[in-house]
């Protein structure tokens, strides 16, 4: 889910879910120097202040099942998986007040949970100003016709490229010209059209 991330001299493996960054209780613990199992006894003791969807998300069932899939890190044996966000992280260490705690809180808040956003928005900046005919419907009906006009061209090629008789053969001589005519003002039309410019889309 994205390269290694060192907070408080301990590489914390980046989690996301539903493309939001969020943590374990385990990953609360560790890099804030905490028994095992304290993130989720705080949890469990303020479980009515935490507000599911916002706070946290509970995976379990088929949820679970399909996040296992995605990822590494969730054990097999794994019934229920509770993900903390970054709400959810500054409530839960609310308790935590030594020196190490708020220095933890910073970086997870600055580079873990926050990281990401600021690429997003560093990112859209760097878009590029582009054309939109792919998108124009006025280049695209010209693109059909010039494309409908070259199919019936290599028609005419492949019936004029046999053996007939000379009266049938002038006929689609002079076909394939009026194609060709055509083709050609299909092209200058193409080659006159105005575009608008847009921001690159994603």
């Amino acid at each position: 889910m994205g390269s290694h991330i060192c907070v408080s001299s301990l590489i914390l493996v980046p989690k996301e879910y539903n493309g939001f960054r969020v943590v374990t209780f385990q990953d609360i613990d560790q890099v804030h120097g905490r028994a095992a199992g304290t993130a989720s006894r705080i949890f469990r003791e303020n479980r009515n202040k935490f507000i599911e969807g916002e706070d946290f998300i509970l995976l379990k069932g088929e949820s679970l099942r399909n996040f296992k899939q995605m990822t590494n890190f969730v054990a097999c044996t794994v019934r229920e998986l509770h993900l903390i966000t970054e709400s959810g992280y500054l409530m839960l260490v609310k308790s935590f007040t030594d020196d190490l705690a708020w220095a933890v809180q910073r970086e997870l808040v600055n580079h873990y949970f926050r990281g990401k956003q600021i690429k997003r928005v560093q990112g859209k900046a760097k878009r590029r100003t582009v054309v939109d005919i792919p998108q124009n419907q006025k280049f695209q009906e010209k693109f059909d016709y010039l494309r409908k006009k070259m199919i019936a061209l290599e028609v005419m090629i492949d019936i004029l490229n046999r053996y007939g008789e000379p009266k049938e053969m002038d006929a689609y001589l002079k076909a394939i010209g009026d194609i060709g005519c055509q083709i050609e003002i299909a092209a200058m039309n193409i080659s006159r059209a105005e575009y608008d410019l847009i921001p690159e889309p994603y």
